[in-house]
């Protein structure tokens, strides 16, 4: 790829990288971002630059040793400028020196010209030989973003909301709006990604830290003031050798008053500028497996024999998933015992929430490695999982003793039960990053999948006090940028790996997350593997999260089996199986067929979305639900369509998006078979077509095709 860097001054920055788009043209890649045009995309170039054209009025906000500063004005001598251009994105950099000579600023910003997309981060770094003065009261944002009669659109975060959006109107926005997440994962309860629409377009915006976080929208006239934080309530000194630092803030805009607009520009610069790759390509839509282990045998006598034979039962019946998923059933306590085991009955215990060890129980999976090697000679991928954040265990002698971990980098809890590693200590980092891939070595695993099943606010705020006075917020942000910093050692060291992010399902998915890892398993909630949780949750997430797992089957219908309707509401970046191969008659032929039809689907995922029906709670199952994926440049796309569970019509009169007008188009299901041989475009647009599905609970997938 490319590179050219324009160097302003000689001295260099910190090394830091951030994923960059694809070498391949956005306007070759996709239609051009409808109504964005080259007057408009100017328009958000002109603003960019005012921007960082005018850095003394810069829109963050902090306070430093009790002076108030709005950009980066007399104060702050600059002493770095750069200038980087690499694919689709023009990076330029600043650095400044406090005139106390005790604190380093570095902003950091990008410009990407195809998407109309800009971001920026800001670090605080003490780079004397003292502590510096208190800094606190920082805003990542603290900016005015221009149009009239405005509305705030959404969707609320994993926990308790289950992704449900929400519109806040004119006359709220100018009573005030605020958001955060105070528990310590980013996307738990809130969900820090937003479309500002007004008469003049909007912004599409998003705050990326994975972990606290806050922000504020308030209307006034044709201006809407966004101020936005992360590491909330943030009061601290730096001492020498610190860096603290800002969330990512990233806007993308667009020049209509049109959701499907918005919503089409934001997914084509999340895909082409952030979402990360496989081996240098667009990752690909994924079939996986995770095993349910059931022994079928009294001569299965551990666990890794029900998997292994699980596995070979799967392979003998042509049913071959991209990744195995192994979850966590494989690692022993931190006292040595084993936390799996299968009764006499042949159910399974296991007592994963003990975690801290990272040391493969042998006892039960000391064939891992094999079942890695069949993986791998099928053609797949194997994923194990990993929560390296959380100790299950507060016997601090044998931790250290047994497995090397000090007791100055654990974090308590009054209640002692939920301990935290502290990433922002660089010998726990150093320490944990070496023990991961001392099992990703040791087993040929090739992705990692991460969960953080606690809050870890409490230990980081217990954490601050025992620093004493004026360092609030210190041990959050320092964690936070352990924990990113882990991510990029890990791809670093495993260029080709896929990082997938859990923390108890969907609770850590923000921008700056997203950059690294993808979101196989979207949810914990009790409700996430039933297939209207799955279809009211796609119909939310394609909008702002392109790539994300879905389960496909139905918990409370058919746990041992497998049905079109739940496997239809599964198909999603990740399609994910969890089923009892060994005793299910004809399953595998369905998965199969089921399959075939997804990688169809799957072509178009990253293409533009439409949806083509209101919203509905998992719980409202008494109309239908639909969206459509279209590729303007080869002028087809797929629709989906679900009759749910009490509905009582057969048909429903649909309008499609996207497509020509003074084309023709025909229809067909997953298996070629022709529904409707020719219909124009402008017929599917305005008039919209009848689909019909003879039964409640019902499901079609619809292949649009230019004649």
């Amino acid at each position: 790829m490319k590179k050219t860097v324009a160097l302003i001054t000689a001295s260099a920055l910190f090394a830091f990288t951030l994923t960059g788009c694809g070498s391949t043209a956005y306007k070759e890649q996709n239609n051009a971002a409808p109504g964005n045009s080259e007057v408009n995309v100017s328009k958000a170039s002109e603003e960019y630059n005012a921007y960082i054209g005018d850095i003394a009025n810069f829109p963050v906000s902090f306070v430093y040793g009790g002076v108030a500063h709005k950009g980066f004005g007399r104060d702050f001598k600059l002493l770095n400028k750069s200038a980087v251009s690499e694919g689709q994105k023009k990076e330029t950099d600043f650095t400044f020196m406090h005139r106390d000579g005790k604190l380093s600023v570095t902003l950091k910003t990008a410009f990407y010209p195809e998407y109309d997309a800009y971001d920026w981060t800001v670090y605080f770094s003490a780079v004397g030989e003292t502590n510096t003065d208190v800094l606190e009261n920082v805003l990542a944002a603290d900016i005015d973003l221009k149009g009239s009669n405005p509305t705030l659109k959404g969707i609320n975060g994993d926990y308790g909301y289950l992704y449900s959006p929400y519109v806040k109107s004119a006359e709220v926005m100018a009573q005030g709006v605020s958001f955060e997440a105070t528990s310590g994962r980013s996307t738990a309860y809130g969900f820090p990604y937003f479309n500002l629409e007004t008469d003049d377009g909007g912004y599409m915006a998003a705050i990326g830290w994975p972990g606290t976080w806050r922000a504020d929208f308030k209307s006034t006239a044709d201006v809407t003031h966004l101020s936005a934080t992360g590491t909330i309530g943030m009061r601290t000194y730096l001492k020498p050798g610190e860096t603290v630092r800002t969330p990512l803030m990233a806007f993308v805009r667009y020049y209509e008053r049109d959701e499907d607009v918005a919503t089409n520009a934001w997914r084509r610069w999340f895909i082409d500028c952030n979402m990360p790759k496989e081996s240098g390509e667009q990752i690909a839509p994924k079939v996986a497996v995770c095993l349910p282990l059931d022994r079928d045998s009294d001569t299965l006598k551990t666990l890794g024999d029900v998997a292994m034979r699980t596995l070979e039962n799967m392979y003998d019946h042509d049913f071959v998933p991209d990744v195995y998923w192994h979850d966590a059933t494989w690692f022993q306590s931190v006292r040595g015992d084993s936390l799996s085991y299968m009764k006499e009955n042949g159910d399974i215990v296991c007592n994963w929430y003990k975690v801290g060890s990272w040391t493969v129980d042998k006892s039960q999976w000391s064939k891992l490695p094999d079942i890695c090697d069949l993986v791998h000679e099928n053609g797949g991928k194997a994923m194990l999982w990993f929560e390296p954040e959380r100790i299950g265990d507060d016997d601090v002698v044998t931790l250290k003793n047994n497995h090397g971990i000090q007791p100055e980098w654990l974090l308590f809890r009054q209640q002692r039960d939920q301990i935290l590693l502290n990433l922002g200590n660089p010998d726990a980092l150093e320490y944990i990053f070496n023990k991961i891939c001392s099992v990703i070595d040791a087993n040929d695993i090739d992705y990692y999948r991460e969960d953080f099943n606690m809050n870890p606010i409490d230990n980081w705020l217990i954490g601050d006090g025992l620093q004493g006075d004026a360092r609030n917020g210190i041990t959050e942000n320092l964690h936070v940028q352990g924990h990113l910093k882990l991510w990029d050692m890990l791809l670093d060291r495993y260029p080709d790996m896929i990082i997938d992010s859990c923390a108890s399902g969907g609770n850590r998915n923000d921008l700056e997350s997203m950059r690294r890892a993808v979101a196989m398993h979207r949810t914990d909630a009790e409700e996430f593997n039933t297939a209207n949780t799955s279809i009211s949750m796609n119909h939310s997430m394609f909008k702002w999260i392109p790539y994300f797992g879905s389960a496909a089957y139905d918990r409370a219908n058919d746990m041992k089996g497998v049905e079109q309707y739940n496997s239809r509401a599964g198909y999603a970046g990740v399609y994910k199986s969890v089923f009892l191969f060994n005793t299910v008659d004809g399953l595998f032929d369905k998965l199969n067929e089921y399959t075939e039809e997804y990688y169809k689907f799957g072509k178009y995922l990253f293409k533009d979305y439409y949806p083509l029906t209101d919203w509905h709670s998992q719980g409202d199952i008494g109309d239908w639900t639909a969206w459509e994926f279209f590729d303007g440049d080869k002028n087809e796309g797929v629709v989906q369509l679900f009759r749910q569970d009490n509905c009582e019509q057969s048909t429903k009169k649909i309008k499609l998006k996207g497509l020509k007008r003074d084309c023709d188009y025909r229809f067909a299901d997953g298996n070629g078979n022709v529904s409707v041989a020719r219909i124009s475009g402008a017929t599917l647009m305005d008039e919209g077509y009848e689909f019909t599905i003879n039964s409640k609970r019902g499901s079609d997938v619809i292949f649009i095709a230019e004649i």
